[in-house]
């Protein structure tokens, strides 16, 4: 264990900008040093960019790849959004159409209306209707 602490309190120094640390802080102090290369945001886009964190957000404002992904970010959002729920209303369609299907009475496509007993609208039966029923 003291030779790691020894070992850690040894000199070194920053490969980027020269600073004087110990071989125990150099690696956290490199990861954020201002003078460490960094690519634009917009690599992935296409952008060959590579400059000092202090030049990033000058050269992004300008950047048309970092531009043009600023103004994508909230229309990808809202496609993502617009597949969710174009997703759930297509199951939901699905399930109503089975259930449809499963009560029959389709015919080329339509629903056919099945009458059961009696529609609110129609009279009612005569008195001679009703004895010819036995009730």
């Amino acid at each position: 264990r003291s030779h790691e602490e020894r070992i850690a309190a040894l000199p070194a120094a920053c490969s980027h900008c020269g600073l004087a640390t110990t071989r125990g802080d150099v690696a956290a102090h490199e990861h954020d040093c201002p003078q460490r290369p960094r690519a634009c945001s917009a690599a992935e886009a296409g952008c060959a960019w590579s400059g000092l964190l202090a030049d990033k957000a000058a050269h992004e404002a300008t950047c048309p790849f970092a531009v043009c992904q600023r103004m994508m970010a909230p229309l990808q959002t809202e496609v993502a959004e617009l597949r969710t729920e174009n997703s759930q209303l297509r199951s939901r369609m699905a399930a109503l159409e089975a259930g449809e299907a499963g009560e029959g009475g389709e015919e080329g496509g339509r629903r056919v209306r099945q009458r059961v007993g009696a529609a609110p609208h129609d009279a009612p039966p005569s008195d001679a209707e009703v004895r010819a029923m036995d009730l």
